[in-house]
């Protein structure tokens, strides 16, 4: 409820619904919960072994078990396709954020850099019965952080479609730089 930012009685009444369509989910929690139990060490889909030194029948422990796999399957996709795009120099990163990477490239080239970065984070993982696991990524362009806003951040960060027409708007001096100010209850 806290991470959602919902009330937790919200919560409670979405979860049987949710583990009713989705049973497998609650089958690997109690597969988890006996793999702990029984060695305290799971392995993850990207065969990172880790082991849990908390107590094997706490909750915590439980929370800690079930979140390991799914977090740190993503950061191993995530790390292994940032280096190879940085490897490749085509783009510069500047930061990685939990699931999201952000580069910098020539603007000019964006139309080549783009799809290169989409195809090359992808990281191939081989299940069970020749199955492949691959996440893909999409992407959002601009020159800022900020979320796009035609009228108050034409620069922020928009949804690439396969081309971006917008150019960015012309620099100016810190002291002719116009200020949104956020009225209270706005």
């Amino acid at each position: 409820a806290a991470q959602a930012e919902l009330p937790v009685r919200v919560v409670q009444l979405f979860q049987p619904s949710y583990f009713t369509a989705f049973p497998a989910h609650l089958q690997w929690h109690e597969w988890v919960d006996n793999t702990i139990r029984r060695s305290a060490t799971l392995v993850s889909l990207t065969g990172r072994r880790r082991q849990f030194f908390g107590r094997r029948n706490d909750p915590a422990t439980l929370r800690e078990a079930i979140a390991y796999d799914p977090q740190g399957s993503l950061a191993d996709v995530v790390n292994t396709g940032m280096l190879k795009v940085w490897r490749s120099r085509r783009a510069l990163l500047i930061k990685q954020d939990h699931d999201a990477t952000t580069w910098m490239y020539p603007e000019e080239q964006e139309d080549e850099v783009i799809p290169f970065l989409q195809e090359n984070l992808v990281h191939e993982i081989v299940l069970k019965h020749g199955r492949v696991l691959h996440v893909p990524y999409d992407c959002k362009v601009g020159w800022n952080a900020g979320d796009f806003n035609e009228k108050t951040n034409p620069d922020g960060l928009k949804d690439y479609k396969g081309k971006d027409k917008r150019t960015r708007t012309p620099q100016v001096g810190i002291m002719d730089r116009v200020f949104h100010r956020k009225h209270a209850g706005a």
